[in-house]
């Protein structure tokens, strides 16, 4: 039972490690997008 637990647990941390670094690239790359669709 431990094992199955902490394999959840590397999995869910996993998860929201990758989740968060999206939402942080996402929101770094929309400015760049805005800016070079607001030059027209």
């Amino acid at each position: 039972m431990n094992k199955r637990l902490a394999l959840w647990s590397i999995t869910v941390g996993l998860g929201g490690f990758l989740f968060g670094l999206d939402v942080a690239v996402i929101s770094g790359a929309e400015q760049a997008i805005q800016k070079l669709f607001t030059k027209h």
